[in-house]
């Protein structure tokens, strides 16, 4: 395993007014000062053990949450999935999906650009906006992530924000030119696209939001309101129970209980719904409507940024970071983290299943915390 030299994103851009940082292109800007992220409460759940009851623990501690804002960087270097180096350090800005880059360059990892130098080298002398990085095709991490990177910047530079082309890797899914313009406003011509394979781009002037969170998901106020801003506007005519189905997903990833679940669920009130075979607008109103959203832990939770204070988010199986969404958003988690494992795999995934007992419990103790 090699080690690469970093640098913190910090290091490269010291704070000063907005002003200084368009003009000389160097610095941090601040949009909003440091805070601490409020405690959140317990969450309820059923632990792996065979004598396991379900029993409300956890919670997250009251954490610092850095100042939010906008880095201005001359000549970084930008290539693979959003690998940043100034010089030959990588820039580390101190967040899962960087930390996440940062591993991989120190492994064999596949797409590595150390391992696998671009051939084609382009240098960008206009000022870019890069928003993404590690967990770009990702729909959680452009919810959790990304588009908040894309607020912040639109909150603190306003107009001169439309002067900035923003830069994406070209294995960016299909959809996310479509949420950027529903939930942003940003049209499709804004967007430059770079072959994360076979570019290395160098941008001589770079605008890097930071991200809404601490590095480990306790939010930021802001992006509390920035979807609470959006779900305000949608008008909703009842309240439903949706149950995600990931039935049509191909990730590895196979829980065999799955059609019992959703069979479950049916019986017990619950819509099984795909949210990816919506509009963005479709599913902001479709986690908007729910009172209650049940799933198998993943990024199809995180839509609950747009549901209700008071909802009722329940996992099969624990999902740190939906722990955190939920208490930044005051609504109610409960996991069910008693699964049984059929199979390893490649990566981490594995083939899991459920008792049709501890299914069934799950939703007995959604509907006695929901009553």
């Amino acid at each position: 395993m090699r080690h690469v030299e970093t640098v913190d994103v910090t290091e490269l851009a010291p704070a000063c007014p907005l002003l200084d940082c368009l003009r000389d292109w160097r610095g941090f800007a601040v949009l909003d000062a440091a805070s601490e992220a409020r405690a959140t409460d317990r969450w309820l759940k059923l632990e792996n053990q065979p004598d396991a009851q379900w029993e409300w623990s956890g919670g997250i501690p009251a954490v610092a949450i850095p100042p939010i804002g906008c880095y201005f960087l001359r000549d970084i270097e930008i290539s693979g999935s959003g690998y940043l180096f100034s010089g030959e350090r990588f820039v580390r800005e101190r967040t899962h999906t960087s930390d996440v880059a940062m591993n991989r360059l120190n492994e064999n990892y596949p797409g590595n650009p150390l391992d696998h130098p671009r051939g084609h080298r382009v240098t960008v002398d206009e000022p870019l906006l890069m928003i993404t990085g590690a967990g770009n095709p990702t729909y959680g991490h452009w919810i959790l992530d990304f588009l908040p990177r894309l607020m912040i910047a639109q909150q603190l530079l306003g107009p001169v924000l439309l002067e900035l082309p923003i830069l994406l890797p070209s294995d960016t899914p299909p959809w996310v030119p479509r949420m950027l313009e529903a939930y942003c406003g940003v049209g499709p011509d804004r967007l430059r696209f770079y072959s994360e394979q076979d570019d290395a781009i160098l941008c001589r002037r770079l605008c890097l939001p930071s991200f809404g969170h601490n590095g480990s998901y306790s939010m930021h106020s802001i992006v509390r309101d920035f979807y609470g801003g959006l779900a305000d506007t949608i008008q909703i005519t009842r309240k439903r129970r949706i149950c995600l189905s990931r039935a049509s997903f191909s990730d590895g990833r196979v829980f065999a209980a799955r059609e019992t679940f959703e069979r479950i669920a049916q019986s017990r009130g619950f819509d099984i719904v795909r949210p990816e075979e919506l509009g963005f607008a479709q599913q902001a109103a479709l986690y908007r409507s729910a009172s209650c959203i049940v799933g198998e832990a993943g990024s199809g939770l995180h839509g609950s940024v747009f549901s209700e204070l008071g909802t009722v988010v329940a996992s099969v199986g624990f999902n740190w970071v939906q722990a955190h969404v939920s208490g930044a958003f005051d609504q109610r988690f409960i996991y069910l983290e008693r699964l049984q494992a059929v199979r390893e795999a490649n990566q981490g995934l594995q083939a899991f299943t459920a008792t049709d007992a501890d299914l069934v419990s799950l939703f007995d103790e959604i509907d006695r915390i929901q009553v």
